[in-house]
């Protein structure tokens, strides 16, 4: 309920009361004191105020209940399943070139903290289980909100990225998650790119097919060879859903409206234009989509999209942190929305280690770039 609601109710009751006193004014012996009347008045609109603060914490808390919240912190154990500690596949030149890299990346002491910037990080996770929590992070997406900018920046971080995990050696980026859930993915962004993550939501395969249907789905232009590659991709995912290989899967190419299914489909294509690089483009587009769509939504719509969606999440924002994101988000819904990718061109070289392709990255370049592009300093 808006303020202006709230000081319409009270005037409301004032006039209430006015007119009550007006019809008892012939019956009334001795004429009552204005210090009762403001009292009087005082006590409604406390009243009032008190039920209405009692209504919107309760509807808060509805929606922070349907979340899986969890608490951070240090104490983790790292599992390592297998590692690519050795390097004996690079050529001498490769290897230098690369520790060069990363041992920079590690003591140039570079932190990007601003209570100005909320760093949030989307985790999906490349489970086909429900309920399994063991997987990779497939995607890392940290939306950064500045609000001294106004606006909401999309930065996704290829998950072939070979970087230093703390615990677990030098492995690509999308293991650390599985080796030690969200605490140690955070470490290793820290360590790496000297980027400080406030919060993080996770959603898996099944949970991201349920958001966008929830806002109806999106729609997308798609190639003759990302319908092949998408087709491909629904019959793997009706096998997982004990559904007939060809449900959902599409009949021509352009411009198509998605369902939920065929937006995973989507998100995942790989082998079609450039590589990974390219998936993480459309997985952008996919969330600008439901961002756009999302700002269009009426309040009944909102509700709706609200008790779907968030019992999907997992996430380690408090009370206070949801609580201040709903309070902000008409405002955050104005800004500006940018989308980007790390590593940045010209910035990285690809590399087989132990028979795994992974990306050698410079990890300097792409720190001023990422803070340039968010902070919106040099």
């Amino acid at each position: 309920m808006k303020i202006a609601d709230v000081f319409r109710k009270l005037a409301d009751v004032f006039d209430d009361l006015t007119e009550k006193k007006k019809k008892k004014k012939s019956n009334v012996k001795k004429k009552m004191s204005w210090e009762k009347k403001v009292l009087i008045v005082a006590a409604s609109v406390m009243g009032v105020l008190l039920i209405l603060l009692g209504t919107a914490y309760g509807v808060f808390n509805h929606y922070y209940s349907k979340l899986n919240v969890e608490t951070l912190d240090d104490d983790y154990q790292v599992i390592v399943t297998d590692t690519d500690k050795d390097l004996e596949e690079l050529t001498d030149e490769q290897k230098a070139e690369l520790e060069k890299h990363m041992d920079e990346s590690l003591d140039d002491g570079l932190k990007f903290d601003d209570k100005n910037v909320t760093n949030i990080l989307l985790v999906g996770t490349d489970s086909r289980q429900k309920g399994n929590r063991r997987s990779r992070s497939d995607t890392n997406i940290i939306l950064s909100i500045n609000r001294d900018t106004k606006e909401i920046t999309m930065t996704s971080f290829m998950r072939d990225m070979y970087v230093q995990i703390p615990g677990a050696g030098k492995q690509r980026i999308n293991a650390a998650f599985i080796f030690g859930g969200p605490q140690l993915l955070f470490n290793t962004f820290s360590t790496n790119f000297g980027i400080y993550l406030d919060k993080y939501a996770q959603v898996d395969f099944y949970s991201f097919m349920k958001v966008v249907d929830a806002v109806g789905g999106v729609d997308m232009t798609i190639s003759s060879g990302e319908l092949k590659s998408m087709n491909n991709a629904i019959g793997e995912i009706n096998q997982h859903l004990g559904l007939s290989t060809n449900n959902g899967k599409l009949k021509k190419s352009g411009k198509v409206h998605l369902n939920g299914k065929q937006a995973l489909a989507y998100s995942r294509v790989r082998k079609v234009g450039n590589a990974d690089f390219e998936r993480t483009e459309r997985q952008r587009r996919v969330l600008t989509e439901i961002f756009k769509k999302a700002k269009k939504m009426s309040v009944s719509e909102l509700n709706d999209f609200a008790d779907v969606v968030l019992p999907l999440i997992s996430t380690n924002l408090t009370r206070k942190e949801v609580l201040s994101l709903v309070v902000n988000s008409p405002e955050y819904l104005t800004y500006d929305l940018k989308s980007q990718r790390v590593p940045i061109d010209g910035s990285y070289t690809y590399m087989t280690v132990n028979g795994a392709s992974v990306l050698g990255v410079d990890f300097a370049a792409n720190k001023k770039f990422w803070y340039k592009t968010v902070y919106g300093e040099e």
